[in-house]
Order: structure tokens, then sequence, then C-alpha cells
């Protein structure tokens, strides 16, 4: 039985290092995809507000916001005019609010960690109501760790 709580805590630790892989993988591909949107938009300093929006991604919800609010703050200081504005923005709508968190965040984490579309939805929105943007950033690992545990006990 000790061999086998050992071997459950090894798999247990790979499961969440895999999980680590996969908020490193959405983080790059985030960051890659806010640059590229930004240069086009013609937002000033686009590399570093396009890895900024991709690292938003650990905190959810509230890390979107203050990176939204930043890039636009320096396109309209720095760089204003209303196509850059609203472009920028769009970017934040389309990408950040739509596309990354019904397509890309499932596909690269949730697949990462085993889970489905609709556990991946059901587990956010739980971490959501139980503990706020903490509870989102944390509600991955703790569902799908629970979800791992549950299986390797109950597949012996």
């Amino acid at each position: 039985m000790e061999k086998d709580n050992k071997g459950l805590v090894t798999g247990t630790l790979g499961y969440l290092a895999t999980g680590l892989r996969g908020y490193a993988l959405l983080i790059a591909v985030d960051s890659a995809v806010y640059s590229v949107c930004f240069m086009c938009c013609g937002v000033p300093w686009w590399l570093l507000f396009g890895v900024l929006a991709g690292a938003s991604a650990l905190v959810p919800v509230f890390g979107m916001l203050i990176s939204a609010a930043l890039t636009l703050a320096a396109v309209a200081i720095w760089n204003f005019s209303w196509w850059r504005l609203l472009a920028a923005a769009g970017v934040y709508l389309l990408y950040g609010c739509v596309f990354e968190q019904f397509f890309v965040y499932p596909l690269l984490v949730g697949r990462v960690l085993r889970l489905k579309t609709w556990e991946v939805l059901v587990a956010l929105l739980a971490g959501l109501a139980v503990a706020g943007p903490l509870g989102m950033l944390l509600a991955l690992p703790v569902w799908g760790t629970v979800k791992y545990i549950y299986t390797r006990l109950h597949t012996r």
C-alpha cells in the first residue's frame, strides 16, 4: 500500500507539472497573438504590452482588465488615434474575452490536464463563485488533481 501511495503522489506531481506546462504554453501563445495584433494596430511598445497581456492569463479577469487599461492608456497618451484605441480595445474584446476564453484556454490548459470543455467551464465558474479571480486561477489544477486522484484510486 505504501508503494501505491508513493506512485499516486509521484503521478499527481507529474500531473501538476504537466498543467504548469499547459499554462506556460497558454502564456506563450497569448503573448504572441497579442503582440502581433498590437503591432498591426500601432500600439506603442507592442511587444511589452503583448507579453503583459499574455501573462495576464495567470490572473483571470483582473489581469486582463489591468493589462487592457495600461495598453489603452499608452495608446491614448503616446500614439493617440480613435482607430488605434478602438482596434486595441477590440483585440482585448474579441481575442481575450471570446476566442481565448472559449477556445484557446480549454484547448491548451484543459486538454493538457485531460479535462473536457464542459469541465473547464464548470470548474472556472465554480472557482469564481467560491473564491473570485484567485478561485478561477486555481480551479483547473484543483479540479484536475481531484479527478486524477479519483480516477487512479478507482481504476485499481
